[in-house]
């Protein structure tokens, strides 16, 4: 299975800029050195959020683990500080490196600080940017994980064909007219085989 390391970056975490290698802490977003200061939301927040993500990445082979795995490659998203924080705007919830081909040992930041203590936005943004690294493009359908449209309940990788987008439909950055989330993950990690999710799954 696939690893996706949710990083509180308790301690702070200190990022070099350069090609992506989560192993030693080297992102291409900054441009600068940078620190990132730890998950301000509390031990409760982080725990529904952790088990918000492991819900929605359940159905595939990967591991949400919140455990730093050392020197193993993985998908790693910093859930802390704030985008200026990495040299990037007031407003920006979530960033990743956006690719057409999955690529793994990477870092996606979701800005704990600028999206609040919302256990379920914060998930939301979480695993959208994890999910950049399997290149989905943002989905116009607000009911998907990679919509930036809010107001319409639960989201999750859903099994629909839609068009892709921010705030209006666009074609797909693949050159695909449309995306299935639920499909595409299917693909790259995967489905898993797990048979339920409980709280002590780790």
């Amino acid at each position: 299975a696939d690893l996706i390391y949710v990083n509180r970056c308790e301690a702070g975490c200190s990022i070099t800029p350069g090609a992506d290698d989560a192993v030693n802490h080297v992102s291409s977003i900054p441009s600068n050195a940078s620190t990132l200061s730890g998950f301000s939301h509390g031990d409760a927040v982080f725990a529904a959020m952790v088990g918000c993500v492991r819900k929605a990445w359940a159905p595939y082979d990967v591991e949400v683990t919140t455990t730093d795995p050392g020197a193993q490659p993985r998908r790693e998203i910093m859930v802390a500080g704030s985008p200026q924080q990495v040299g990037m705007p007031d407003g920006v919830l979530g960033v990743a490196p956006m690719s057409t081909e999955p690529r793994d040992n990477a870092i996606v930041f979701a800005f704990a600080d600028e999206i609040g203590p919302d256990p379920d936005a914060l998930c939301w943004i979480a695993a959208q940017e994890a999910a950049h690294l399997y290149a989905l493009d943002h989905a116009y359908h607000c009911e998907d994980l990679m919509s930036y449209l809010t107001d319409c309940g639960v989201k999750s990788f859903t099994d629909e064909e839609v068009a892709c987008g921010e705030y209006e439909p666009r074609t797909c950055q693949s050159g695909a007219a449309t995306q299935n989330s639920a499909a595409l993950l299917s693909v790259a990690p995967g489905l898993g085989d797990r048979i339920l999710l409980d709280d002590f799954e780790r």
